[in-house]
């Protein structure tokens, strides 16, 4: 048995080699539309090197559709989402991403810049700024982010598509922690891994009470910053449509030890963390 095991492991792990997309040209069709490069933060690139992120925009009868690829360090490039771009007028279109309906207007332009306006499904106010490319966004000056309520959430001030600061409030309009970033050159180290840090959060969610023992649930989504210390700061933990912030996160964070903290353009920065941590 532990024999068939491992042969079955081993052609598993020659398959996802043997898949291995190291060049972007391995994944494009032959007949691609115009492509965007953008590295770390962003960042505006001309041509495949460096690139962390591609969008491929292809002129179709009824719009655009744009394919995102990724470069991943385990298997290369992949092909992360397919964006559908409908109903497109001179300045107003809808984008469907994964049946997440977002629509886009540009409000107003000078000297090759665009004001543009992003509402969500209902027609609620999500995000404002300025661009310099209506479909695939290169961004510049300020860009107003909104919650569902359309309150102001975050001021975010880009340079050339690269984000250099932003400001954050909480839903409450309390200000928040400053100059968070979501994307870095160097990945924050957690003491003995992702599984000690999965093992670590989940003792202290059922041991605080936080979550019940008694859950009928197989994982939980948790969000928080790393700062540039090292140290973690609003907490927050989602399951479905329940969310855990407050007193109750803040003492999660405590039973996270420091971090080595995210590195940008050589310098530690605060960075937006995601992790889904499993109980079964």
């Amino acid at each position: 048995m532990k024999k068939i095991f491992f042969i079955l492991l081993l052609i598993s792990t020659i398959t996802v080699f043997a898949q291995k997309k190291d060049k972007l040209d391995d994944l494009l069709p032959k007949e691609h539309g115009e492509l965007f490069y953008r590295g770390t933060n962003g960042k505006i690139l001309s041509n495949e090197m460096n690139a962390a992120v591609v969008f491929d925009l292809h002129k179709t009868k009824e719009g655009f559709t744009i394919h995102e690829y990724k470069k991943t360090p385990e298997i290369g490039w992949i092909h992360l989402d397919e964006i559908y771009v409908t109903d497109v007028k001179p300045n107003f279109f809808k984008m469907d991403e994964n049946f997440k309906i977002t629509y886009r207007e540009i409000v107003d332009s000078t000297n090759n810049k665009y004001i543009f306006k992003e509402y969500n499904e209902i027609k609620k106010l999500i995000r404002k700024g300025k661009t310099s490319n209506k479909i695939i966004l290169s961004l510049e000056d300020t860009v107003t982010v909104y919650n569902e309520h359309e309150k102001i959430i975050s001021m975010q001030f880009y340079k050339n598509n690269e984000l250099i600061g932003n400001r954050n409030w909480h839903d409450d309009g309390s200000e928040t922690i400053s100059n968070v970033f979501f994307d870095c050159d160097e990945q924050p180290e957690y003491p003995g891994g992702a599984n000690r840090l999965s093992a670590n959060i989940k003792k202290s969610i059922i041991k605080l009470g936080v979550i019940s023992e008694d859950y009928d649930f197989t994982s939980v989504n948790l969000s928080f910053i790393i700062l540039s210390d090292g140290t973690v700061k609003d907490l927050v933990i989602k399951k479905d449509l329940i969310q855990i912030s407050g007193n109750e996160a803040k003492e999660v964070e405590k039973q996270i030890k420091k971090w080595k903290p995210a590195k940008l353009n050589g310098s530690y920065v605060n960075l937006k963390y995601s992790i889904e941590v499993f109980f079964q």
